[in-house]
């Protein structure tokens, strides 16, 4: 991926379109686009052919909500990246649709205690922001497997397993 956007940017140096100053700044500008553009495309044609559309939405408002947070894992290079955001899509949705019913309440149970767990032992790492709202998503999520168990709880709290794990990991 560097490599393309560095072509890309001295395309457009050579160009005149920008000015050499600006080159690194404008090729890490476009790497960051690029690979979150593909990214996001690899996980909605894959919610689409596994039919998670569900999801594929709460994934995108959960992932776009903490990527927008300081308190998160980077990969060091873009398929890395690549691999571990379908990874954490993919994962989640496995695991819901293999846990039967049965066991919903007991999952969701023994993965709020491990997020419990990981964020007080952990805390530093992570920001007040980041804290509350993961303290109320796994409320919610608890409440919703208590109250109406479905396997959408299985994908959200497996989901959250991993954005805390990955939060806390990163600095630990």
């Amino acid at each position: 991926m560097e490599k393309i956007t560095e072509a890309l940017s001295r395309l457009l140096v050579d160009k005149g379109h920008i000015e050499s100053k600006d080159f690194y700044r404008i090729s890490f500008a476009l790497e960051v686009v690029f690979s979150n553009v593909i990214s996001f495309l690899v996980v909605v044609i894959l919610g689409i052919l596994f039919n998670a559309v569900i999801e594929l939405i709460g994934f995108i408002i959960v992932f776009i909500g903490f990527r927008l947070m300081n308190d998160r894992y980077h990969a060091k290079t873009f398929w890395r990246c690549l691999w571990m955001t379908t990874a954490t899509f993919l994962g989640p949705v496995y695991l819901s649709r293999i846990l039967p019913m049965a066991y919903v309440v007991h999952f969701v149970s023994l993965a709020l205690l491990f997020n419990g767990w990981r964020l007080i032992k952990f805390k530093y790492l992570v920001s007040e922001q980041f804290l509350f709202i993961m303290g109320g998503l796994n409320i919610c999520i608890m409440g919703l497997a208590v109250f109406y168990p479905h396997s959408l709880e299985t994908y959200f709290i497996t989901l959250t397993i991993v954005i805390v794990g990955a939060s806390t990991m990163s600095k630990s």
